[in-house]
């Protein structure tokens, strides 16, 4: 959870990047360690094999790290004077159009055919948007729960007339997960 420079704006950001950020450096540093390898050595297809495991690991450790600096510089969600928005999923609600904002916690538990009594997964908070009779849902995707409290005053620094309300039941939700293609 971050406030942006001063007062302009509010946001909250996704957990769990950084495993991802240490395997692509590593590949990326795997790479240049075979990059680095005495060529002259060799079969001539062992080399071959030599360079492309490199560039493999140069090319995915490069893309990791991209994707997770990237993702790091956008938050799930922003609010400002201007409105609501989530640009991760492109949704943007101007406060003349948000009705209520209500904060509230969800509990996943995902069933899938090789575990049928169902795996808890970790609450996450949630944030619904009602604009205009339509009702989004936004979950916070974090490995700690965050204050109910601050994020209602984050967002109710900006919302205006807008009511931020908080949920107090958790809402208990069970999905089907079914390993294996899609089709």
């Amino acid at each position: 959870m971050a406030a942006g420079s001063g007062a302009e704006r509010y946001e909250i950001h996704r957990d769990g990047k950084w495993p991802a950020l240490a395997g692509g450096a590593f590949a990326v540093v795997l790479g240049i360690l075979v990059l680095r390898m005495p060529w002259h050595d060799g079969f001539l297809l062992s080399q071959v094999f030599l360079w492309a495991f490199c560039l493999l690991c140069l090319a995915g450790g490069g893309l990791a790290v991209f994707a997770v600096v990237t993702s790091a510089a956008r938050p799930e969600i922003r609010v400002d004077r201007t409105g609501f928005r989530a640009p991760a999923t492109g949704f943007r609600a101007d406060w003349p159009s948000v009705r209520r904002i209500e904060i509230g916690t969800v509990e996943l538990r995902q069933r899938n055919f090789l575990q049928p009594a169902g795996t808890p997964l970790p609450r996450r908070r949630v944030i619904h948007v009602v604009c205009e009779g339509r009702r989004y849902e936004f979950q916070l995707v974090r490995e700690r729960l965050l204050p109910v409290e601050g994020i209602r005053a984050g967002i109710q620094r900006f919302a205006g007339e807008v009511p931020v309300q908080v949920l107090e039941l958790i809402e208990r939700r069970e999905e089907w997960n079914v390993p294996g293609p899609r089709g």
